[in-house]
C-alpha cells in the first residue's frame, strides 16, 4: 500500500470496526439542540461521517468533528497560500475559523469533560478502528481549544492600544511558522511509524496518535500566547534553553531516521517500497532547521517585547514546546 494513504488517514475518519461499548449519555449531559443548529449553520456544508461513531455518541462529539473538518486541515497544512496574512494580521484560515467560531456558543467544562471521557472509553477497546477514532477525536478536541484561545486573543486585538497592534501581528506571523514546522514535523513523524510498523496494523493508530499529540501541543503554545498577554502564568515553564531543545528535536528525528536503516529485512516489491519511503522521509528532513529557526526568529520578536518577570516564562515555555515534538517522535 503506498505511504500516500496513510497520511490521508490524519486527515480523515475511519470506519469502526468490531463490537464496541456505547458511551452512556444522559439528557442532562448532552448540549441544547439549538447549540447544534447554531453550529450546523455556521460551518456549512461539511458532513460528519456518522457511521464512524458508535451509537450514543454526544453531540459534542459531531459538533467538533464539523469544526475541525471544516477548517482543521487547512491550518494545519499551512503553505505559502494559507500563509498569507488578513487584514487583520491573522493568517486568513484562521481567520475564517475564528469568525465563525465568535458566532458559536462555547462549550462548558462539563462538554469539554464529555468529550475527554468519550475517548479515553475509545482508546481503551482493542479495536483498532476505536483506537484510530478515539485519537482523532482528541485531535479535534485540541484544535476546538486552540481556537478557542486564538478567539479570545482576537477579540483582544480590536480593543488594544498600537503597541499591542503590533505585538498581536508578531504572534499572527509566529502562528503560521509554528503550524509549517508542526506540519513538517507531523509528517516525518508519520514517516518514522509508517517503517517503523511497515505491513503492520499499528501504523494507523499510531499515526492518528502522534498527530492528536502534536495538535494538543499546538494548543499549549495558543494558551502559552493566552497567558503572555494577559499577564498569567498558567502553565508557563522555564529551564528549557530553545537552542539545546532544538538540537533535540533534530537529532531525536536523525536518530529514528537511521534505526529504521534496513532494507535487507525486505525482499521483492516490498524492498522497493521500504527503501522509495526510507528515502522519502530522509528527503522530508531537509530544512527543519531552517524551520525551527523561522519560528524562534518570531519568538524572539515577541519576547522582545515583554517586560520584567513575563519574559523568562515565555523564554521558557519555547523550549517546552520543541521537547514535547521531540518527545511524540520519541514514543
Amino acid at each position: 500500500m503506498k505511504k500516500y494513504l496513510f497520511f490521508l488517514l490524519l486527515i480523515s475518519f475511519c470506519s469502526c470496526g468490531g463490537n464496541q461499548d456505547n458511551v452512556d449519555v444522559t439528557k442532562e449531559d448532552t448540549i441544547p439542540d439549538n447549540f447544534c443548529d447554531t453550529v450546523l449553520l455556521v460551518l456549512g456544508d461539511y458532513k460528519v461521517d456518522y457511521d464512524s461513531y458508535p451509537s450514543e455518541t454526544p453531540k459534542s462529539v459531531f459538533l467538533i468533528d464539523e469544526l475541525y473538518g471544516k477548517y482543521g486541515s487547512k491550518i494545519f497544512q499551512l503553505d505559502e497560500l494559507y500563509g498569507k496574512y488578513c487584514s487583520i494580521g491573522f493568517p486568513r484560515p484562521l481567520t475564517a475559523a475564528l469568525n465563525a467560531f465568535d458566532k458559536l456558543p462555547e462549550f462548558t467544562d462539563s462538554t469539554i469533560a464529555e468529550i475527554e471521557q468519550f475517548y479515553k472509553n475509545l482508546d481503551e477497546s482493542e479495536v483498532t478502528g476505536d483506537m484510530v477514532l478515539a485519537a482523532n477525536v482528541r485531535r479535534n478536541l485540541a484544535f476546538y481549544k486552540t481556537i478557542r484561545e486564538y478567539s479570545e486573543l482576537n477579540k483582544d486585538k480590536m480593543t488594544s492600544d498600537v503597541y499591542n497592534l503590533i505585538l498581536y501581528d508578531f504572534i499572527a506571523a509566529e502562528y503560521v511558522e509554528w503550524n509549517l514546522l508542526a506540519d513538517q514535523v507531523g509528517r516525518l513523524g508519520v514517516d518514522i511509524v509508517y517503517l517503523t510498523y511497515f505491513e503492520g496494523s499499528m501504523i494507523e493508530p499510531v499515526s492518528s496518535n502522534l498527530i492528536a499529540s502534536i495538535q494538543e501541543i499546538g494548543f499549549y503554545n495558543a494558551n502559552v500566547l493566552k497567558c503572555r498577554l494577559i499577564r498569567d502564568s498558567c502553565h508557563l515553564k522555564e529551564g528549557i534553553p530553545e537552542k539545546i531543545a532544538a538540537e533535540a528535536l533534530c537529532k531525536t528525528i536523525d536518530f529514528n531516521l537511521e534505526q529504521l536503516n534496513h532494507p535487507e529485512y525486505y525482499e521483492g516489491d516490498t524492498r522497493r517500497e521500504y527503501k522509495l519511503s526510507l528515502k522519502n522521509a530522509k528527503s522530508e528532513r531537509k530544512g527543519l532547521e531552517e524551520k525551527i529557526e523561522k519560528w524562534l526568529t518570531h519568538r524572539y520578536l515577541i519576547s522582545g517585547m515583554v517586560d520584567g518577570d513575563d519574559y523568562r516564562p515565555y523564554i521558557g515555555s519555547t523550549g517546552v514546546l520543541l521537547i514535547n515534538l521531540a518527545a511524540e517522535i520519541n514514543r
